[in-house]
Formats: C-alpha cells, structure tokens, sequence
C-alpha cells in the first residue's frame, strides 16, 4: 500500500489541528492570567512601603529653634507645612522655616 491510503482525509484533520491550537491557546492564557495575577499581588502588597517612603513624614516642629535634624513646621492646624532642619527655626504662625 502507498502512503496515500494512509492519510486521514482533510475533513478529519483540521478539527483535531483546531482542537490542538485551542489547547496551546488555553494553556497560553491560563499562564498569562497566572502571571498577571501574582504581578498585580506583589504590587498591592509593595504599595505601602512605597508610599512611606514617597510621603515620608517627620515630627512636627515646636515653636523657635529646631533642634532635631528635620521636622515638619505646621502653620496652625492647617495641613500646610515646611520641611525645618537642625539650626533653623521655626515659625509656627505662617509654618515657614527662617535661620
């Protein structure tokens, strides 16, 4: 017999070639799914590490002379604020750092 018998006709074929390339599809997006899923974990987890360290905050400074190396000179109870740094002082009422 020649190969030609052997051959399944075409009919038979491509449904077992479209089932084969649904199944390398299939495992292709259930690896993407995976991955994109453990990538969206690790940043929600690392989000608030990099927060803190984007907004880090310091103690707020008292009146006059500061004496720590930064801190936070509040004017008030508003949420405005300078950064002070050791030797300068601070001035609570308008919250600005002056030498």
């Amino acid at each position: 017999m020649c190969i030609r018998h052997w051959r399944l006709p075409i009919g038979l074929v491509k449904p077992f070639r479209a089932a084969r390339i649904n199944e390398q599809q299939e495992h292709a997006m259930r690896l993407f799914s995976l991955l994109f899923a453990l990538l969206s974990l690790s940043f929600l987890v690392a989000e608030p590490a990099f927060a803190a360290i984007k907004f880090k905050r310091f103690p707020h400074c008292p009146e006059g002379a500061v004496t720590v190396k930064t801190c936070e000179c509040h004017a008030g109870t508003s949420g405005r604020y300078h950064f002070c740094h050791a030797g300068k002082s601070c001035d609570t009422d308008t919250g600005k750092c002056h030498k």
